[in-house]
């Protein structure tokens, strides 16, 4: 699968939304979160209970007011659920606040951006419309279902100021000569033509003269060039990325750190409990579960490295 390297850590998420900019995050924490419902199944359990309680309470109130058909108030919004104890009209947003706060600290997933809060609460809200439409009323929940992948929207914006991938060598790239060409020669799409024997074009293109070389002195020359030619462009696009505040991704960790994080995070394990199972040291262990929190948005608790 294809992955992105670099993200602008402003711009991890789609603004209060669980759907992620770039696809090694979201990968990792799709990964993340499937070992977390595996091993911890009751903090799905947990959340299909708020669906019962406080956010079927939240949504008879938005079903009832004045605010009804107007999305930006709907109860599946937490930058608004979070504010619903200042906010004297969404007070009945409350309960359904103080629910999801309990959940996030009961399994630890402080995290950046609010993303697993934010998470939690598209979960209950897809369950929630799931179980209406189903007769049966057996619906399944799972955050997997939320965690979504969109590339940047205004990534656009900066591709537009990068010019194509077009290898066109002149003789100016000519191994020959000595003086590192600038990029722009690499990608002259000027046309040429001769009338009368009169060029009507200063583009020269490099082709192959039997008469003067042989084959395998010309192919070690393109070849040459093709491989300067991706340097100079490689170091160009990532330099105007670069400008514009984004950073490198961390690799995706290895499927045990993932594990790790949830056993010390979630579950409370010690490292020494972690490295007696799988036969590892406690350095290598936390630096694991470091590593892997950081891609995968957790707010890590220091404190527990202690127990």
């Amino acid at each position: 699968m294809i992955r992105s390297s670099y993200y602008h850590p402003d711009r991890i998420t789609w603004e209060d939304t669980p759907i992620l900019s770039n696809r090694t995050i979201y990968e990792s924490i799709y990964t993340f979160v499937s070992f977390l419902e595996k091993i911890v199944p009751q903090c799905v359990h947990d959340l299909k209970q708020i669906t019962t309680n406080s956010f079927d309470e939240a949504i008879k109130f938005y079903s009832t007011s004045k605010f009804k058909g107007r999305v930006e108030y709907h109860p599946s919004n937490w930058h608004l659920v979070k504010k619903s104890d200042t906010l004297s009209e969404f007070s009945t947003y409350s309960n359904l606040r103080q629910e999801l706060l309990r959940w996030i600290d009961r399994y630890n997933l402080h995290s950046t951006n609010d993303y697993y809060i934010t998470l939690a609460l598209w979960s209950v809200d897809s369950f929630y419309n799931k179980s209406l439409e189903s007769e049966e009323h057996e619906e399944n929940l799972s955050m997997l279902n939320n965690i979504l992948y969109e590339k940047e929207y205004d990534i656009y914006k900066i591709d537009k100021d990068l010019k194509p991938f077009i290898f066109m060598p002149t003789y100016l790239c000519h191994p020959l000569n000595k003086k590192r060409p600038p990029i722009e020669k690499f990608e002259n799409k000027e046309k040429f033509y001769y009338e009368e024997d009169e060029e009507k074009s200063d583009f020269r293109g490099i082709s192959w003269d039997p008469l003067s070389e042989n084959w395998s002195e010309f192919e070690e020359s393109m070849i040459y060039m093709f491989n300067e030619y991706t340097k100079l462009y490689r170091e160009r696009t990532l330099e105007r990325y670069k400008s514009k505040g984004y950073i490198e991704a961390k690799e995706k960790r290895k499927v045990k750190h993932f594990i790790w994080l949830v056993y010390y995070q979630v579950l409370g394990f010690t490292l020494r409990d972690i490295a007696d199972i799988y036969n590892s040291n406690e350095d290598t262990v936390w630096k694991g579960i470091k590593s892997t929190s950081e891609i995968v948005l957790i707010n890590l608790s220091n404190s527990l490295r202690k127990r």
